[in-house]
């Protein structure tokens, strides 16, 4: 299957840099064979955003990018957001904001079985926002669903699916 272009395209993106709110952890500290580690990776890593670097929060995602399986990561940089980043990013953006998630296992809210090859994890995110102003807000929190899968059962896992509600 074709890919598109190997880069999002460059009026989309921010800068590259560490977002002022904290470093979610690097890859090389994650357990790639821990499913749970590297599903909460990926969830701090896309609720971890700045408005000094990031164009958006489709930044923070593809800054997700090691813990992504392959074709998943060319699927997000493929298909970047063609609209604004939305009425809450602009008000971020207007206090020069960055980021602060707080994430909790949500397992127990259900979900299927993991198997060797393929586990769920649900977290609960808290992010507030604080703008380099002094101003402060909080998003509504959020539940996040990961998808996880590897080849073998040694393999890393790599997430192929988030979603939101």
């Amino acid at each position: 299957m074709p890919t598109g272009s190997t880069a999002p395209p460059p009026a989309l993106i921010g800068t590259s840099g560490t977002p002022a709110g904290g470093a979610p952890p690097p890859p090389s500290t994650v357990d790639g064979r821990d499913a749970i580690a590297v599903s909460r990776a990926v969830v701090e890593i896309k609720y971890t955003m700045d408005t000094a670097i990031d164009a958006s929060g489709w930044d923070a995602v593809l800054r997700a990018e090691p813990f992504l399986a392959p074709e998943y990561f060319a699927k997000l940089r493929d298909n970047p957001p063609v609209r604004s980043p939305g009425g809450e990013w602009m008000e971020w953006d207007a206090h020069e904001a960055y980021t602060i998630c707080q994430v909790d296992s949500a397992d127990e809210t259900g979900k299927p079985e993991d198997t060797p090859f393929r586990a769920f994890h649900a977290w609960r995110v808290a992010v507030t926002a604080t703008g380099r102003d002094g101003w402060s807000g909080q998003s509504p929190d959020a539940v996040v669903y990961v998808v996880l899968e590897r080849a073998s059962a040694t393999a890393e896992w790599k997430v192929t699916r988030i979603d939101t509600r």
